[in-house]
């Protein structure tokens, strides 16, 4: 059965002429929404470029070790007669604290006896002056001949004057020895510090080559620090900074080291921090003084976008994708030599799909807010 021709394209007529009323309504739809109902531009967070001279601090860390640590041996022998109380590990010593004393009676004995033979080695050389003025009255006397400088030495008897003047200096010698030993039998602390390790006891025989105590001295402490190899320091300066458990502390950067750590193939430093208690072996963060640059914008890391690119917020609110020249980095922030002008307002909030020239707007902080008012 055939359909007329007027049949055959009433329906395809019918369904072109429902798609334009249906675009035609729609577009008088989206005229009529009101402006609250529009989509606005995606708001961003900026900040202002500023060139300045600045100094990109270098990040480090390294453990908390004390100045030094003394191994305290005795330097004379015998038995251990007195401990102090306070002699445990771990215990905080401070500078001339006695720490233990040898049996000193032996030594007292010995000074005795240094103090006598000293005191017959003057005696002798007073007499011998006065041989000396007898031997020379003498001489007078006799009027010999100088027959050679050395018969004349003898006969006023100038060898035994200097005999009796070395025994006086050995008797000397001997008794400023004796008077030291007595002062070792008394070990005292040499710094500030904590006892690390002790092994002393009443009754115990000291002999030189025992290491009674060890001691960290902690007047002042040292941290090794190291950081990356691509980082440079600037060891004309000093002033650096060290962060343990969030609290900071001043410090001094007293070297860089020479030799790259073959384990971390890291640059260390040398930090030295005085007149704070820390505690040892801990992990610290360091902050050290690095190279100063002229003329760069310091921006948050955040701005740093794939490329070396950064975002920015036109003055007429669009996105413009901008090619940046860096001078230095760290994992804060970004240091752009070229690439930015004075007062350019660079973007920090995340973008999904950026595209050049797509509109944005300033969101509104607080501060921005409280300018506003």
């Amino acid at each position: 059965m055939k359909y007329p021709k007027r049949k055959r394209w009433l329906a395809p007529a019918i369904l072109i002429t429902g798609l334009i009323i249906a675009v035609l309504l729609m577009a008088s739809e989206e005229d009529e929404l009101p402006s609250g109902l529009r989509s606005k531009p995606l708001a961003v967070e900026v900040i202002k470029a500023q060139r300045s001279t600045l100094r990109l601090d270098v990040p480090a860390w390294g453990l908390v070790e004390p100045r030094e640590q003394i191994d305290i041996r005795p330097q004379v022998e015998g038995s251990i007669v007195s401990v102090s109380d306070h002699i445990v590990a771990g215990a905080v010593i401070n500078q001339g604290d006695v720490l233990f004393t040898i049996d000193p009676r032996d030594f007292q004995n010995r000074l005795v006896e240094a103090k006598a033979t000293y005191e017959q080695a003057m005696q002798a050389l007073e007499i011998e002056k006065g041989q000396q003025e007898i031997a020379r009255a003498e001489y007078k006397l006799l009027q010999q001949n100088d027959s050679t400088k050395k018969s004349n030495a003898l006969a006023l008897r100038q060898p035994q004057l200097k005999e009796r003047q070395a025994v006086l200096s050995m008797a000397k010698a001997q008794l400023k020895q004796a008077e030291l030993d007595l002062e070792r039998t008394m070990l005292k602390a040499p710094c500030d510090g904590q006892i690390m390790k002790e092994n002393i006891a009443i009754g115990q025989y000291a002999e030189n080559s025992t290491i009674a105590l060890s001691i960290a001295c902690t007047d002042s402490y040292h941290i090794t620090a190291s950081f990356p190899s691509d980082y440079r320091v600037d060891a004309t300066k000093q002033k650096a900074a060290v962060t343990i458990n969030d609290k900071a502390y001043p410090a001094t950067l007293k070297a860089v080291l020479p030799q790259i750590d073959p384990d971390t193939r890291q640059k260390q430093a040398l930090v030295s921090v005085s007149d704070v208690d820390l505690p040892l072996g801990y992990y610290a963060a360091v902050t050290l003084p690095g190279l100063e640059f002229q003329n760069v914008v310091a921006l948050p890391k955040a701005a740093l976008r794939a490329n070396n690119t950064v975002w920015m917020l036109t003055a007429d609110n669009t996105l413009d994708i901008r090619s940046v020249t860096l001078a230095a980095q760290n994992d804060e922030r970004i240091f752009v030599a070229n690439g930015l002008e004075d007062g350019a307002q660079a973007i920090l909030s995340h973008i999904a799909s950026p595209l050049k020239g797509m509109e944005l707007r300033l969101l509104e902080t607080e501060q921005n807010q409280d300018d506003a008012l």
